[in-house]
């Protein structure tokens, strides 16, 4: 990233690569194109709600692991984000399913292959995504 930045003259601080880094490695092409999303005049200005954005993800995975998780809260979670892109999203509720579903590791990986595949159909992601919540939350 380092060498690209040099290459394209652009001026950063070793704060901001490193939060890219830290965010979004070993996903190259999201470190770059958050790069590219967030330079102005030849000069890296990180816009913080984009690291937020994917901050979100493990409070999502935190309100599932409750006994009773609250529906209204995880919106509220989602909403504040500010995101329309969720595949981060999908990948966690995959990796994570032992910790908020054990022994319903299978029933996740259908539910979220079914909303992840519709998403690609859909205007408002967003109503696909709390719609696999409502399915996750109802199979408690």
């Amino acid at each position: 990233l380092l060498k690209i930045l040099d290459q394209e003259n652009i001026k950063h601080t070793d704060e901001d690569i490193i939060n890219i880094v830290n965010q979004f490695y070993p996903d190259l092409r999201k470190c770059i194109n958050t790069i590219q999303a967030n330079t102005v005049d030849s000069q890296l200005k990180l816009d913080k709600s984009v690291l937020f954005s994917s901050n979100y993800v493990d409070k999502v995975i935190n309100e599932l692991g409750k006994d009773k998780p609250s529906f209204k809260q995880i919106r509220q979670i989602i909403a504040d984000a500010n995101t329309d892109d969720y595949e981060e999203l999908f990948r966690e509720l995959f990796d994570s399913a032992s910790e908020y579903l054990p022994g319903k590791e299978g029933t996740v990986a259908g539910l979220v292959n079914d909303h992840q595949y519709k998403a690609n159909f859909r205007i408002d992601k967003e109503i696909n995504v709390m719609s696999l919540i409502n399915n996750i939350i109802n199979n408690k």
